[in-house]
């Protein structure tokens, strides 16, 4: 028996080798390829909540809490000055607390009737930031079915697209984007600087480096004042522009 044990190992110890030898030859082929990928690979660039939330208010998240506005008291009107207090009244208390908005316009929602474009819009900025995305999309969905103003529109697609763009459907967002600017800028009343950023933004999210680059360049070129949109404004988006450069290819 240990004869023919011998004899087995005898004959197949070469084969044992030569298995060594290209379980070597093609771990180095695979190490080249990791290397390789390395070396080619590019990082891309995409925006968080967190991101939308500090650029919308300018602070870290707050999102506050919910809090029971079943009460008589709580009137449309009042309703409605509190859910803009959450969502525009920088330096008041309320502002950016997310959860409290919701509870205000959930429930102007729910006593009001008739047409609630408004309420609509409201909840979908606020679910929006709160990274409630298929919410949002609905509320901001809802909202413009029921506008009867073009301008409106056209301005709630702005919203519309980042909602979109954080849903990953980057090209519909490029195209609300596109509709909402265009419109705009046929007005003459419209920061086209402020578009060109959120194009940037999307065409990174897709790796088309040659239009992010188109839209960097309008941004670095744009002139320092622009009654549309205040020498601030476009140095920020200019700044914010340069810091996420080492993105474009």
């Amino acid at each position: 028996m240990k004869k023919l044990i011998s004899i087995i190992l005898l004959l197949f110890l070469p084969f044992f080798s030569i298995s060594q030898g290209y379980k070597s030859y093609f771990q180095k082929l695979l190490d080249d390829v990791k290397s390789s990928k390395k070396i080619t690979s590019t990082k891309t660039f995409k925006l968080t909540q967190r991101d939308f939330y500090f650029e919308k208010f300018n602070k870290s998240p707050n999102y506050g809490s919910y809090i029971d506005v079943s009460s008589s008291y709580f009137t449309p009107d009042i309703l409605y000055s509190r859910t803009t207090e959450v969502l525009n009244a920088v330096g008041n208390e309320r502002y950016g607390k997310l959860y409290e908005g919701l509870s205000y316009v959930n429930r102007r929602i729910y006593l009001e009737s008739g047409v609630m474009s408004t309420e609509y819009g409201h909840r979908a900025e606020i679910n929006f930031y709160l990274g409630n995305y298929k919410d949002a999309l609905s509320d901001v969905n809802k909202e413009i079915s029921l506008r009867n103003n073009i301008w409106m529109i056209k301005y709630s697609l702005k919203l519309r697209s980042k909602i979109k763009y954080m849903l990953g459907d980057y090209i519909g967002a490029i195209k609300d984007l596109d509709e909402h600017s265009n419109y705009l800028i046929k007005r003459g009343d419209h920061c086209n600087i402020s578009s060109y950023y959120w194009f940037l933004v999307y065409y990174l999210a897709i790796n088309d480096y040659s239009n992010a680059n188109l839209y960097f360049e309008k941004i670095n070129s744009y002139p320092s004042y622009d009654r549309n949109c205040g020498t601030n404004t476009i140095n920020e988006i200019k700044s914010k522009a340069n810091k996420i450069q080492t993105y474009i290819n």
